[in-house]
């Protein structure tokens, strides 16, 4: 699109940060992304098999951070679960309550993921 018209898409004009030590949780949701099923109403959610298998083959040993990855990718699955449902016209049904609240009280997802992980995730402004 930037090659048509001059300028990047507007989905592009603001891009999250990866902060340093986040990268290796993103490569894993990356990589689990790929095991989740397909039910009728559209993907399904990473089983949590398959993150232990993927802790397994990858040598995350350590049981505070398979934790910490375990709610990680928990979080990032029910972003994309959430915009894949906005997508098809569907509810969102896999946000967790709080995440609701916050939406309707108008704190954005950075913010809750900062609060959870402090340092690791911030929202960066491109103007």
């Amino acid at each position: 699109m930037a090659e048509v018209t001059g300028a990047p898409p507007p989905a592009l004009a603001v891009k999250p940060e990866v902060l340093p030590g986040f990268g290796s949780y993103l490569e894993a949701f990356e990589v689990l992304c790929g095991s989740r099923g397909v039910g009728f109403g559209g993907p399904l959610p990473i089983p949590l098999s398959e993150i232990e298998s993927y802790c397994r083959l990858t040598a995350w040993r350590d049981p505070d951070a398979v934790a910490e990855l375990v709610a990680i990718v928990g979080a990032l699955d029910a972003v994309y679960l959430d915009a894949m449902a906005r997508r098809s016209g569907g509810e969102e049904i896999y946000s967790r309550p709080e995440e609701k609240a916050d939406r309707r009280a108008g704190i954005d997802r950075g913010t809750r993921l900062n609060a959870l992980w402090p340092g690791r995730w911030r929202q960066k402004s491109q103007k």
